[in-house]
């Protein structure tokens, strides 16, 4: 996959989760799209090239607590470039954990399947 705009990653993570949200998950895709797809840019290099396998490890640990380097999703939205997705990847880090948990697992799946 290739991001190098906010439009890409956001196309992107609506495919990415799209294709994986079944049943009751349909309803946190819409949630789940813009923190995604501030973690496809934050991660993506100056090729456009993501790292499918620590995206899918940072989006599985919001908290940063299993990551070596400490980056939770706090960390990527400090290091996001775009304002409005790093907001909204703040917001959702402080959803309460059941909400976010859902969210992570979604995300981190819908990277796994990649």
């Amino acid at each position: 996959m290739i991001i190098r705009t906010a439009d890409a990653a956001i196309s992107t993570a609506q495919e990415l989760l799209s294709s994986v949200a079944t049943g009751a998950e349909t309803f946190w895709v819409s949630t789940s799209v813009p923190p995604l797809a501030a973690l496809l840019l934050t991660l993506a290099d100056s090729e456009g090239q993501v790292g499918v396998q620590s995206a899918a490890d940072i989006a599985g640990d919001p908290l940063g607590s299993r990551s070596e380097a400490g980056t939770g999703w706090d960390g990527v939205a400090d290091a996001c470039p775009h304002e409005l997705l790093a907001m909204k990847l703040r917001r959702v880090a402080q959803l309460v954990p059941r909400q976010r948990d859902s969210i992570a697992k979604l995300m981190k799946r819908a990277l796994e399947a990649a």
